[in-house]
This record gives C-alpha cells, structure tokens and sequence, in this order.
C-alpha cells in the first residue's frame, strides 16, 4: 500500500496533498472521492473540516 498523501505547515497555513492510483478498472469519480476523503480526515486532523 502507498499513502498518497502529505502536508505542508509553514507557520499557520497548511498545504495538503493527496493522490489516488489510477489503473485498469479505476473509476474516476470513485478515485476523486477517495481523495476527498484523505484531504477531511488531514484537515480533520489539523483542527479544520472542510474540502
């Protein structure tokens, strides 16, 4: 498994980056959301809640 996922923090701002594996059989509206989902539960994790 590879976490497709990092911050940022410089000061009082944060940069999120998340990425999904696109491969044969991918939907990319599923992927899309499951970067969604990796982007509330970092900014959930950093006192924030929305994407």
């Amino acid at each position: 498994m590879v976490a497709l996922r990092s911050a940022r923090i410089k000061g009082s701002q944060a940069r999120l980056f998340v990425g999904a594996g696109i491969v044969a059989g991918s939907s990319a509206e599923s992927e899309w959301r499951e970067t969604e989902m990796k982007s509330l539960a970092m900014l959930r994790a950093l006192g924030g809640g929305h994407v």
